[in-house]
């Protein structure tokens, strides 16, 4: 039954990833350790709103996780980091366009 389980949160996972956003913003908090949808929207220049939309979807299948609020020069701003696993995940770096994650050294 586990097994089923996997299977099902690995396909909510894989398509989350079809919309080009999503694979964005994972790929930013993967490779900054932390993304916020106000920061993120300047830099895709898309609106807040839609950048949050897609930010909660990807927390939906576990992608990310919400780290609270984090204090800025205005409103509270949402913080969200990438699950520990989605780093390691050879699909889901392939999927958003990184590399490999390298071997490490202590295990050859």
């Amino acid at each position: 039954m586990a097994a089923a389980k996997k299977d099902d949160d690995n396909r909510y996972l894989l398509q989350a990833l079809r919309h080009p956003l999503r694979r964005d913003l994972l790929k930013m908090a993967i490779e900054r350790g932390e993304v916020s949808p106000i920061r993120a929207a300047r830099e895709v220049e898309t609106p807040v709103s839609t950048v949050s939309y897609h930010l909660r979807e990807l927390a939906k299948v576990g992608a990310v996780a919400s780290d609270g609020d984090e204090p800025g020069t205005g409103p509270l701003e949402q913080v969200y980091t990438a699950d520990e696993a989605m780093r390691r995940i050879p699909s889901v770096r392939e999927a958003i366009g990184l590399p490999p994650e390298e071997e490490s050294r202590d295990s050859l």
